[in-house]
């Protein structure tokens, strides 16, 4: 997946928010570029973060397996 803030002119989202539901799985881990941070989501884990810049991310690509997650985006209006 390419890198990305989760808000946009037409989704002006203010936190995201992902909910892993399984870890049986490789690759699929969350990349925080700004921060040189990358994060490999156990099951169960939660991670809020501010949905713009410099918050851009990417989520790596599922190599076997298949990831579970709950992902939700919460705005103003």
């Amino acid at each position: 997946m390419h890198i990305h803030t989760d808000s946009s002119a037409q989704n002006q989202r203010v936190i995201s928010t992902c909910m892993y539901l399984n870890d049986d799985y490789v690759g699929g881990e969350i990349s925080f570029s700004y921060f040189n941070k990358t994060i490999k989501p156990e099951s169960g884990d939660v991670i809020v973060f501010c949905s713009e810049f410099p918050y851009t991310h990417e989520v790596k690509k599922v190599l076997c397996g298949t990831k579970y997650a709950a992902v939700k985006w919460y705005n103003y209006t």
